[in-house]
């Protein structure tokens, strides 16, 4: 993926200087994005499905 649709959270890594994470906390959505300051895409790491409360 070139873009990431939407973004519900954005963090900077403490470990990584430049490196951005964003996460989109949309139902069904299972990713978190790193991207350099500039903007592009480092890459994509798919998360273990949440639980949801009833």
């Amino acid at each position: 993926m070139d873009t990431i649709p939407e973004a519900s959270g954005l963090a900077a890594s403490a470990r990584n200087a430049g490196v951005l994470y964003i996460v989109n906390d949309n139902p069904g959505t299972r990713e978190v994005w790193a991207v350099r300051t500039d903007g592009s895409l480092i890459g994509a790491k798919e998360t273990a499905p949440r639980r949801t409360r009833l």
